[in-house]
């Protein structure tokens, strides 16, 4: 049996990628609500990326452009909604990712 780690981006022709409850790149419906706060904050004062976490947990963050600076963090952890802003030390859940989002909006 094949034991090789995979992500979530990169997948092997001809395997199965079995990932726990929760775990996986943003869903659909998660973009456009990740859209709304891509839209609050426009560039090029501020660049929004995302990704995963070496356990498959999707990710965004809103930078400064310019600075670098962290403006907001957002994750999905176990079908949890986890959203971090250093400055304003926030740091709250939720289930909801509508709820996140306005969170991180408020945030800044």
């Amino acid at each position: 049996m094949n034991t090789k780690k995979m992500t979530p981006s990169s997948p092997v022709r001809g395997e199965i990628r079995v990932l726990p409850p929760g775990k996986g790149n943003w869903l659909d419906w998660e973009r456009a609500e990740l859209g709304r706060l891509s839209g609050s904050f426009p560039g090029p004062t501020y660049e929004v990326e995302s990704g995963l976490s070496e356990d498959g947990d999707p990710w965004c963050v809103v930078t400064e452009t310019a600075s670098g600076r962290l403006v907001v963090h957002i994750c999905r952890i176990a079908g949890k909604y986890t959203v971090a802003s250093p400055e304003e030390k926030l740091l709250k859940s939720t289930g909801d990712i509508k709820v996140a989002i306005e969170l991180a909006i408020q945030a800044t």
